[in-house]
């Protein structure tokens, strides 16, 4: 077995497949700090529109009761303001970029019992838009506040816990969606790399000639196994040091190698077993994404699935024993049942 993996080791270097793969995932992995930024201002704009807010400004039209005076001095504190006089000439500052948007304030009477009315110009199909507009909205929200305590409007109030609000977006995405993929895809990878390494044995007839040394054909199978095992946690470990050279650290660095192992393990052994029942690269790639497709349907019945163990671990908290149980469970199952298919192997 150790012969084989040796061998097989070798051969990885001059994968093309495995290469391409691992160079995306530095790709990813070092510039994980700046892809998380961009991905969580798609999600939410307001991620980081406190950091540009001093970079935007609106045209005010409409002025001069005291009730628009408030507006605008709580819209001073999201975002730049610049008076005009007319709308006409807050529009042509628009056009022309010196602002990102125009508040026309219609009506906006000193008598509580009449609305304040108001009129919204953004340019359609910029990204600016939405960042005005969130800023816009949160001096709307604390002016709404100010309007029911002055006007005596009692409004329901609900006890959050504070760190409830204070969670980062940029968190969220980071250990929901960056981390646990880049944790995971290794053991991917290994499942589809070694139905490669056993189907061209097949394809090449060169399996006749392991089989005549004095191998065993167990033993050139769980060679090929050992090495697309040990890659996995080998590249999950450079990920997590480059994720904590980008400001990403990895909490329990131990359990979520430990756990991708197992992973890994499950993949491997299934494209195993279907490698060496269908031996043809096509019909076992073809079968393994169906496989694959149950097997992450059938993972969201657990009661943490992969990929939220990986978050959880990552981020901090820890996992119980029996979080573990299924997946060493399935890798046990798999391990009896590859222990009798070489000899269909043999035949």
């Amino acid at each position: 077995m150790g012969v084989v993996a040796k061998r097989e080791g070798r051969m990885l270097l001059t994968e093309k497949t495995l290469v391409i793969a691992i160079l995306i995932q530095l790709f990813v992995a070092s510039f994980s700090a700046f892809m998380s930024v961009g991905f969580a201002v798609m999600f939410s704009p307001g991620a980081i529109s406190p950091y540009v807010a001093g970079h935007l400004s609106v045209g005010v039209v409409g002025m001069g009761s005291e009730t628009s005076e408030d507006l605008v001095d709580l819209m001073g504190d999201h975002i730049r303001v610049k008076r005009f006089d007319t709308l006409l000439d807050a529009q042509a500052a628009l056009r022309e970029g010196r602002v990102d948007g125009v508040m026309n304030i219609l009506d906006a009477p000193d008598d509580p019992a009449r609305p304040l009315r108001l009129d919204m110009f953004l340019p359609s199909g910029n990204f600016k838009s939405t960042l005005v507009s969130v800023q816009i909205k949160k001096a709307l929200e604390l002016f709404q506040e100010k309007l029911r305590r002055d006007r005596g409007v009692s409004a329901l109030e609900v006890d959050m816990p504070g760190d409830i609000e204070d969670v980062s977006k940029f968190f969220e995405f980071k250990y929901t969606v960056l981390v646990p993929l880049l944790i995971l895809l290794p053991a991917f990878l290994s499942g589809g790399m070694i139905i490669d390494m056993i189907t061209e044995e097949y394809e090449l007839g060169t399996l006749d000639m392991l089989k005549a040394s004095p191998l065993k054909f167990s033993d050139i199978i769980y060679g090929k196994m050992l090495v697309m095992v040990v890659i996995a946690p080998l590249q999950a470990a450079m990920w997590m040091m480059l994720l904590e050279l980008n400001g990403i650290p990895v909490s329990h660095p131990l359990e979520v190698l430990l756990f991708l192992t197992l992973v890994t393990l499950i993949l491997v052994q299934a494209g195993s077993l279907l490698s060496i029942y269908f031996k043809q690269r096509s019909a076992v790639h073809l079968v393994f994404s169906v496989v694959f497709v149950v097997l992450v349907l059938l993972s969201g019945l657990l009661p943490v699935p992969p990929l939220n163990l990986v978050a959880l671990l990552a981020a901090g908290s820890g996992a119980g024993i029996w979080d573990y149980v299924w997946y060493v469970g399935a890798a046990v199952v798999l391990h009896g049942v590859i222990k009798v298919m070489p000899k269909m192997g043999e035949g």
